[in-house]
């Protein structure tokens, strides 16, 4: 069992949010979440790693963004999370078209939206899948859910 932006969503992890790309692609598995601010981030995208940003480093350059999504497709990242209004105030009308092409969701935060806080509800998440997938024995289950 894995999850997705699908139960993400359905689990608000998010308190408020838009959806501006791939609408029909948030079944995609999340293996894990990262926070991506540096201008090299090909070197640090993990397979299947869902992205947290503000843009800091990409802000309005166009070709940066356009390699982003082409480095999350080549990586199956199930999509990317960006908090507006520090560093971009919209997701441009080509970058959404070439998401979409590239079947890799785009949601936008609002200004105030804190990314360490939504990192780590993300990974708690996939933990808990992660520990659904094991057939562990009652007590120990029943701890692991204390810790969390």
């Amino acid at each position: 069992m894995t999850t997705c932006l699908k139960n993400l969503l359905e689990r608000n992890i998010f308190d408020s949010y838009k959806i501006v790309a791939g609408h029909n692609d948030l079944n995609q598995n999340i293996t894990g979440v990262s926070i991506l601010e540096t201008p090299d981030f090909e070197k640090y995208i993990i397979d299947g790693t869902l992205i947290l940003t503000t843009f800091y480093i990409i802000n309005k350059n166009i070709k940066l963004f356009k390699n982003l999504v082409y480095t999350l497709s080549k990586y199956n990242s199930p999509g990317i999370v960006i908090n507006l209004y520090r560093y971009i105030d919209e997701i441009p009308v080509e970058i959404i078209k070439l998401a979409n092409d590239y079947h890799i969701p785009i949601l936008v935060l609002e200004y105030d939206a804190n990314l360490s806080l939504i990192f780590n509800a993300i990974y708690a998440e996939i933990q808990s899948y992660d520990y659904l997938e094991h057939n562990f024995h009652s007590k120990f289950v029943e701890c692991l859910s204390l810790i969390e």
